[in-house]
């Protein structure tokens, strides 16, 4: 790079001389002419110089600290270190002319994505995480929230949501509608809990314990109150 430097001052030096000589030598209007070349020509050579230093050996591009490199016409994208070490990307939503930050490497070679900032893990824009806010962190599919989990640890499933327990996604637990939560094993739904009361067989209970079909009962039945039999 040195080297390429050299020569294009060398270069700038002969001009130079070439045009103070034949100032001094030739007619007015020669004249005139020589100094508009070299009102153009001279800055031109400058810029090639400054442009120059910024690329170095192979065809890398130097930045300076603190100039942005940006990536479109309309200054809404670009790139630059804040300070040495530091490199951080910015882009401007859809609508919008302000730059924002997306993403930051450190000094340190961490890391970050800004808040609501999405990590899209398809191409097609559907799949994707994000923190939403005070580290909580949003899992989506198929751009629909599947998963939340919260700064104290929780795990939240969306609603109509299922948690699966093996591979052939037939036991299972989900939150059906509103605070009804059913539990299902090999496809069928076997017990739901329904604002606070359970349904065996049946997914909306009425009593507190609500059994649609047989029971069998190995042992003692204890009661405190009445116990009816038949239609009660």
């Amino acid at each position: 790079m040195l080297g390429t430097i050299s020569n294009i001052y060398l270069t700038l030096y002969i001009v130079i001389q070439f045009l103070v000589k034949n100032l001094l030598t030739h007619t007015r209007a020669m004249k005139k002419s020589l100094i508009i070349i070299t009102v153009l020509l001279i800055p031109s050579l400058i810029g090639l110089v400054y442009a120059t230093t910024l690329i170095g050996s192979g065809d890398n591009v130097n930045i300076p600290v603190g100039k942005k490199f940006f990536l479109d016409s309309n200054s809404k994208s670009y790139i630059w270190q804040p300070f040495e070490g530091r490199v951080e990307f910015y882009t401007s939503p859809f609508g919008s002319s302000t730059p924002q930050r997306a993403m930051t490497i450190t000094e340190a070679g961490t890391f970050w994505f800004e808040s609501q900032k999405p990590i899209y893990l398809d191409g097609g824009v559907n799949t994707f995480f994000y923190e939403w806010g005070n580290d909580h962190i949003v899992f989506a599919t198929n751009n629909q929230q599947a998963l939340h989990i919260s700064p104290t640890q929780d795990i939240w499933i969306h609603p109509t949501k299922r948690l699966y327990f093996d591979a052939g996604f037939n036991d299972y637990i989900s939150n059906t509608a509103g605070n009804r939560l059913d539990f299902a094993s090999n496809g069928v739904t076997t017990i739901t809990v329904n604002e606070g009361k359970v349904g065996i067989g049946n997914t909306a209970p009425t009593q507190a314990l609500d059994v649609t079909g047989n029971i069998k009962l190995t042992g003692n039945i204890v009661s405190n109150g009445d116990i009816c039999i038949g239609n009660c």
